[in-house]
């Protein structure tokens, strides 16, 4: 999970960065 959530954050940052972080 932790990849994916490197990927969505690095590509939405906005979406995925939120939950990434």
């Amino acid at each position: 999970m932790s990849r994916i959530t490197i990927k969505d954050d690095e590509n939405l940052s906005a979406g995925a960065g939120v939950e990434g972080r």
